[in-house]
């Protein structure tokens, strides 16, 4: 019977963990339920197209306004017209939404109807707020140059000087990328798998330009790459692979070592 406790405990949790999300979305449907027309409706609109879309968001009331949170953390945010007595409804996001474009970028939406147009520009909204925040970004680069631009606790690589960013992918974008610019390369090419969340460097998600030279297969593997403004922590590459190479191509790597490791013995 002891050896039973640890997951009777962990079973308990998740039921009490499960409970307090279903508290947390009643009292939002309850508050969205007490506003007055056109706000209920678009409230009852917003809540089922955030958790179609983002269903890993959680519902909660935030300042009393129905929110939506990952991690504890409120990604986005409804708020009715009547709360503060203005012309229209609010939908608006918080800094941990990655909806980064530039330097200068709108976080908070004007609401007065909700048609099939506005309802599918949110869900699309939605989906690129959280779509990012989760996700490993890559790197590719030789492993002559990645060895050689390790300095200290940072990776420094030659795109820092030249673009002022660190070049980085999406893991579907990886293979287009190293077909489109690294076909003639002889030699290794290793791809870093990089921890966002651990970078002290700020990363935007930005559209890709076509580069003379090069293929053009990645732009149409993902609508924005991840680029780095700054080094890259040596505590943020949670993996290094390289990259096989067949004749169609690019392959992703057969498994991920520490760098330590990779450092230690060249993989």
């Amino acid at each position: 019977m002891a050896e039973d406790k640890p997951a009777e405990k962990g079973t308990q949790q998740s039921t009490r963990k499960a409970a307090k999300q279903a508290d947390a979305e009643s009292a939002v449907l309850a508050t969205i339920a007490e506003m007055p027309e056109p706000d209920r409706t678009m409230g009852e609109r917003l809540h089922a197209i955030i958790k179609a879309t983002a269903p890993d968001l959680s519902p909660r009331l935030w300042y009393g306004m129905p929110a939506y949170a990952k991690d504890g953390k409120v990604v986005c945010f409804y708020q009715n017209a009547q709360k503060f007595g203005t012309r229209y409804a609010t939908f608006g996001f918080n800094d941990v939404a990655n909806l980064d474009e530039g330097a200068m970028w709108p976080t908070a939406f004007a609401l007065k109807e909700l048609t099939p147009a506005e309802e599918a520009a949110i869900a699309a909204l939605v989906k690129r707020a959280v779509q990012y925040r989760s996700s490993m970004i890559y790197h590719i680069v030789s492993e002559s140059d990645f060895r050689s631009q390790l300095v200290g606790s940072t990776y420094v690589p030659a795109s820092m000087h030249t673009d002022g960013f660190v070049h980085c992918s999406l893991e579907a974008s990886v293979i287009p990328v190293a077909n489109d610019y690294y076909a003639a390369v002889v030699g290794n090419l290793v791809l870093l798998k990089i921890d966002p969340n651990r970078l002290t460097s700020e990363t935007r998600y930005e559209e890709a330009a076509p580069i003379a030279g090069g293929g053009t297969s990645h732009l149409t593997s993902s609508p924005r790459f991840p680029h780095v403004y700054g080094p890259i922590d040596i505590a943020a590459i949670t993996g290094v692979g390289l990259l096989g190479k067949t004749a169609s191509g690019y392959a992703w790597p057969r498994d991920f070592v520490s760098l330590e490791t990779f450092l230690a013995t060249g993989h």
